[in-house]
């Protein structure tokens, strides 16, 4: 979210962590920077106004405090961590929801009604 509110295209240093691999340049360490930054950036610009604004100030300094954040909201900090919370959900729905999982919600039979089945 720092390089989409200060619109750079720089990759984030957290970012080239997660490779582990070291020596090689931005562009070429297999995670797609450009596209990925350009799909949030895509998510962002659909969020209504209001919501800009509340990742704006929670992410234009990313050390900030949410007290901080919570006076520029003019709320509590719970209240601001909420707001982005819901924010950053929103961003999310927009870009393509989350991730898809596998769930098992079928149930198996029991031996009992196996053994009616079979009567």
């Amino acid at each position: 979210m720092p390089t989409i509110i200060a619109e750079s295209y720089e990759m984030p240093a957290k970012l080239k962590d997660l490779s582990g691999i070291r020596g090689k340049s931005d562009v070429s360490d297999g995670m797609n920077w450009l596209a990925m930054r350009s799909d949030i950036a895509r998510g962002y610009y659909k969020l209504p106004a209001a919501k800009q604004l509340i990742l704006h100030i929670r992410y234009a300094d990313e050390d900030a405090e949410w007290t901080k954040v919570a006076d520029e909201l003019g709320t509590t900090p719970d209240g601001a961590r909420m707001k982005v919370q819901r924010a950053l959900l929103s961003l999310i729905q927009n870009i393509g929801g989350k991730r898809p999982y596998h769930d098992e919600d079928t149930l198996e039979e029991s031996t009992d009604a196996q053994e009616e089945g079979s009567e």
